[in-house]
């Protein structure tokens, strides 16, 4: 015994109202499997083509709108003009509702005129060719008309306003989703995030290559002797923070060699704005000073020793 039933009696169930909530539910599940597939439309904006289908759409609804109002006003006409004719003779024009879906069938090319010229000879065929001619020949010439004109408008831009281009879409919708990807991943793995800082640096590095032009040997030579003045002055230790991150500090210093590649113009001005930093730094500056004193007061000796006055 289930809920107070017992199966296995030969008492007749009533159970219509069952067979009406399954017959309802399947209604509900049949309308809500058309919402589900239609969703697909949501996502046409990741595409290009698909936006384009999608904006001409949307921007042909209101002309469709004012289309569907003129063509069922013509078919309700039309409906009832057949019902008053042939509803007391025709079952297709029994009443206003059938009428309507015998216009409707006539719009779609399922027209029958013998039937129609069978009950009046000329009434029939005067509706029948009338409604045909102006539902083909206007209407859905009308129809095609407002979806060329705004697939026209969409293919030239001309539907784009200064606000819709701040606004998000298609391929720019698709990166900024790979870009919140990309920053959940590196979030969780850093060493991540590094390698791409890495791997951009060297792109722009190498961009700037191709752009910057080569300094001249004179240059490298003058680099060189600030380099070591500054491993003179702050120390290897220091020098080597500031600098190491230059091939022409680890060529010229650690490996010893001369440096025979192109130096562009914007890696000496890094690196001279490297070296005036780390000379800049506290006791550093102190004694960049004494050696420049040094420098100096030995300048002034060298030139003293060399006046012929004072060798006499």
């Amino acid at each position: 015994m289930v809920w107070g039933l017992d199966f296995g009696s030969e008492e007749w169930l009533d159970l219509t109202s069952v067979a009406n909530m399954i017959a309802t539910e399947n209604a509900v599940n049949s309308f809500n499997a058309l919402l589900i597939y239609c969703r697909a439309f949501k996502f046409m904006s990741m595409w290009g083509r698909l936006q384009k289908f999608k904006d001409s759409l949307s921007i042909s609804v209101p002309n469709i709108m004012m289309y569907w109002l003129n063509i069922s006003v013509i078919i309700f006409a039309f409906a009832c003009a057949g019902f008053v004719a042939f509803g007391r003779d025709l079952r297709s024009f029994h009443t206003v509702s059938y009428s309507l879906v015998t216009m409707f069938t006539y719009a779609v090319g399922q027209y029958n005129f013998e039937e129609l010229k069978a009950q009046d000879p000329f009434l029939g065929p005067f509706l029948g060719i009338s409604y045909v001619c102006l539902v083909y020949f206007c209407l859905t010439c009308m129809f095609m008309a407002i979806n060329c004109h705004t697939y026209n408008i969409v293919i030239r831009g001309l539907h784009i306003t200064a606000a819709s281009k701040l606004s998000l879409s298609g391929p720019d919708l698709i990166a900024v989703v790979n870009r919140k990807c990309r920053d959940w991943v590196e979030n969780k793995i850093p060493s991540l995030r590094d390698k791409r800082e890495r791997e951009e640096n060297e792109k722009r590095r190498q961009e700037k290559y191709a752009r910057s032009a080569p300094v001249s040997n004179e240059m490298k030579a003058a680099l060189e002797s600030h380099v070591k003045a500054v491993i003179e002055i702050c120390g290897p230790v220091e020098a080597l923070e500031a600098l190491g991150k230059y091939p022409f500090y680890r060529v010229v210093i650690e490996e010893k060699v001369k440096y025979e590649k192109d130096l562009p113009q914007f890696e000496y001005d890094e690196i001279m704005e490297s070296i005036s930093e780390a000379i800049s730094r506290g006791d550093a500056a102190d004694r960049a000073e004494d050696i420049l004193a040094e420098a100096k007061d030995a300048e002034e000796k060298k030139v003293a020793a060399s006046d012929p006055d004072n060798l006499r």
